[in-house]
C-alpha cells in the first residue's frame, strides 16, 4: 500500500513540476482514498495537506477546506496540536480563505500558525512559506509595511541555503507588488529580474510559476509607459497560464484583463498627433507615477476604478509646448477621470487631500462630463447627425494628450470609438465639403479678386484656400484638425501629404503672388492624384467642386446625401 501511494505522488509530482496541477489531483485524490484505509494518520495528515493545496491552485476552494478541514480534525484528535505539522495544516487552510477573500477568518489562522512556529523556533521552509502567503494577506489588507517586512524575513531566510532556490524566486516574485505600492519600483524589478533567472533555470519557461514572474515584470514595463514590451510579457505569460491552469482560472482572467489594458493604451497612444516629446506629457507622468502609489494606499476603492491622463485644452496635450508656453498657464498638472458614482463619493475629500499633498495641479472629473464638454454628448457622438453638431477642433480636443491608467476602461472605450474618426459616410460629406471650399477660395476667387488688384481680398481668399486644405489634409489622415494656431503643424506631421503640405505651403506662402496660382494648381493636382489613387474618383478634371460632386457618389446614407454639398 505504501508503494503504491508513493507511486501515485511521484506522478503527481511530476505532472505538478511539469506545471500540469489539473492533472496531478487525480493522483492525489487516489492517493488520499487508499492512505484513509491504513492506520497511518501523519502520513493521511500529510497527504490531505498536500491535496488541499492543490485544489486550492486550481480554484476548488470549497472543497479544498473540506479536505484541509478534516487534517486538522485528525491533528486535534491526535493530541498533535503542537506541531509544525498542525501549524502547516492551519496555515494552508488560512491560505484558502485567502483567497476566497475571507480575510478575518484567513488572519486568525496565520497567526496562530505563526505562533506555534515560533514556539517551536522552527525557522525552515514551511516557516517561509508562512510568510509568503501571509504577507499576501497583509497585501490584498492593504497594510503593505507589515507585507514587506515578512517578505524581506523571508529571502533572509531562503537565501541563506541553495536548496531553497525556487521558494526564494517565489519570495523575490511576492516582494513585487508589495514594493510598488510603497514606490520602490526600481528595487522590485531587481528582484523580479532574480526570480525569472531562477524558475527559468531550475523548471523551465512554460511553468506557471514562471509565467506569474512574466506577468509581474509585464506589470513593471506598463508603469513605465512601455506598454509595448509590457504586453509581449504579458502575452507569453497567457500562453503559459492557458496551457497549465486553463482558460476558466483566475490567473488566465487577470492576465487576459491585463493584455486588454495594455492594447488599448497602446491603441490611444499611437493615435497621438504627433511623436514629438512634450514637456507637460512628461512632467503629468511624473506627477502620475507619485499620485497613483498614494491613491492605492489611502483610497483603494477609487484606485481600482481610477484613469488619469493629460488631454483636453493645452499645447502640451499635443506635444507643441515649448519655452514660449511657459510664460502663461503653465504648470505641471494631471487629470483623474471617475465613473459617476465613485465621483460622488469620493472626488471632494480626494480633491481636498490631493490639493493640500501636491504643488502640481490635480484636476479631478467625472467622465461623462469631460466628454460632454467638448462634444456634448457624455458617451461622445455615436450617428452622423451628433458628429455633425460638433466642432472639429472639439473633437480634437477630446482625443488629444495621453492616458496613462485606466483600469475600468470606460474612458478609453469612448476615446477609441473617436479616434476611429467619423462615420464613413460622413467623412465623405466633409470631404466633398472642403473640396468645393478649396475649389471656391482658391480655384475660382483668388485669381480673379487679384486681378481686380484687391490685395486684402486676395489674401483673404489664400488663406480661406489653405485653411481648407488643412482640414483635407487631417481628414484624409482620419484625424480631427485642432485649433487653426496648431493646425498647420498638426498637419505637417500627418503620414499621408504631411510631408508633402508643409513644403507646398511655405512655397506658396512665401512666393511672388504672381507665382500662386500656379502653386495652387500644383497642389489642386495633388489633390486629385490622390482622390484617383484611393479610388474615390475616377476623373482628371483639376476643378476640385467637379471632384466634390464624384466623391459624394460615395455617401450610402440617403439622407445625408440629399444635403447640399457646400454644407457641412
Amino acid at each position: 500500500m505504501e508503494q503504491i501511494m508513493d507511486n501515485l505522488l511521484k506522478q503527481a509530482h511530476a505532472l505538478w513540476r511539469e506545471g500540469r496541477e489539473l492533472e496531478a489531483l487525480d493522483f492525489l485524490k487516489e492517493a488520499v482514498q487508499i492512505c484513509r484505509h491504513s492506520q497511518t494518520k501523519e502520513r493521511l495528515i500529510e497527504l490531505l495537506n498536500e491535496y488541499g493545496g492543490a485544489l486550492r491552485v486550481v480554484g476548488d476552494y470549497d472543497q479544498a477546506i473540506d479536505i484541509i478541514g478534516e487534517a486538522k480534525l485528525l491533528c486535534e484528535a491526535n493530541y498533535l496540536k503542537q506541531t509544525e505539522g498542525y501549524a502547516t495544516t492551519i496555515m494552508n487552510l488560512a491560505n484558502i480563505y485567502r483567497e476566497k477573500k475571507e480575510y478575518e477568518q484567513a488572519e486568525r489562522f496565520f497567526e496562530s500558525a505563526k505562533e506555534i512556529f515560533e514556539s517551536l523556533h522552527i525557522r525552515n521552509y514551511s516557516y517561509v512559506g508562512l510568510l509568503n502567503n501571509y504577507a499576501l494577506l497583509m497585501q490584498e489588507r492593504e497594510n503593505y509595511t507589515v507585507a514587506n517586512e515578512m517578505q524581506l524575513e523571508a529571502i533572509s531566510i531562503l537565501s541563506q541555503d541553495k536548496t531553497y532556490l525556487i521558494p526564494l524566486a517565489i519570495s523575490y516574485n511576492n516582494l513585487y507588488e508589495i514594493q510598488k505600492k510603497l514606490g520602490q519600483i526600481a528595487g522590485a524589478n531587481e528582484y523580479l529580474e532574480k526570480a525569472k533567472n531562477i524558475i527559468s533555470q531550475n523548471l523551465g519557461r512554460e511553468h506557471p510559476l514562471y509565467a506569474a514572474v512574466l506577468n509581474n515584470l509585464a506589470d513593471c514595463n506598463y508603469n513605465q509607459r512601455k506598454y509595448e514590451e509590457a504586453l509581449g510579457l504579458y502575452e507569453k505569460a497567457l500562453d503559459i497560464i492557458s496551457k497549465t491552469y486553463g482558460q476558466k482560472s483566475s490567473a488566465y482572467q487577470s492576465i487576459l484583463k491585463n493584455i486588454e489594458q495594455t492594447k488599448s493604451l497602446i491603441d490611444t497612444n499611437t493615435k497621438k498627433v504627433n511623436n514629438e516629446e512634450s514637456v507637460g506629457l512628461k512632467l503629468a507622468y511624473d506627477l502620475y507615477k507619485r499620485l497613483i502609489v498614494y491613491i492605492g494606499n489611502n483610497y483603494p476603492n477609487v484606485y481600482k476604478e481610477i484613469c488619469v491622463g493629460l488631454v483636453g485644452k493645452g499645447s502640451e496635450c499635443y506635444g507643441y509646448d515649448d519655452e514660449l508656453s511657459q510664460d502663461h498657464d503653465f504648470e505641471a498638472r494631471c487629470m483623474i477621470f471617475l465613473r459617476d458614482d465613485t465621483y460622488q463619493r469620493f472626488a471632494q475629500r480626494l480633491q481636498t487631500d490631493l490639493s493640500s499633498r501636491y504643488r502640481e495641479k490635480i484636476e479631478i472629473y467625472r467622465i461623462g462630463d469631460f466628454y460632454k464638454h467638448y462634444t456634448s454628448f457624455e458617451q461622445g457622438p455615436v450617428s452622423i447627425s451628433d458628429f455633425r453638431k460638433i466642432k472639429e477642433e472639439y473633437l480634437s480636443t477630446a482625443t488629444n494628450g495621453q492616458i496613462f491608467i485606466d483600469k475600468l476602461g470606460e474612458f478609453t472605450e469612448i476615446r477609441k470609438r473617436l479616434l476611429n474618426h467619423y462615420p464613413q459616410d460622413l467623412y465623405f460629406k466633409m470631404m466633398a465639403f472642403y473640396l468645393n471650399n478649396m475649389a471656391q477660395s482658391g480655384q475660382y476667387n483668388y485669381p480673379r479678386i487679384l486681378k481686380r488688384g484687391d490685395i486684402v481680398a486676395s489674401e483673404l481668399a489664400l488663406q480661406e484656400f489653405i485653411k481648407y486644405y488643412i482640414y483635407f489634409i487631417h481628414l484624409i489622415n482620419k484625424k480631427y484638425t485642432p485649433f487653426y494656431k496648431w493646425s498647420y503643424k498638426s498637419c505637417t506631421h500627418l503620414n499621408v501629404l504631411g510631408k508633402y503640405s508643409e513644403e507646398m505651403l511655405q512655397k506658396l506662402i512665401t512666393a511672388p503672388k504672381e507665382k500662386r496660382e500656379q502653386i495652387i494648381t500644383e497642389i489642386c493636382n495633388k489633390i486629385v492624384e490622390y482622390l484617383n489613387q484611393s479610388g474615390y474618383s475616377s476623373s482628371k478634371i483639376n476643378f476640385l467642386s467637379y471632384q466634390a460632386k464624384e466623391v459624394a457618389k460615395q455617401i450610402k446614407d440617403e439622407q445625408l446625401s440629399k444635403i447640399d454639398l457646400w454644407m457641412r
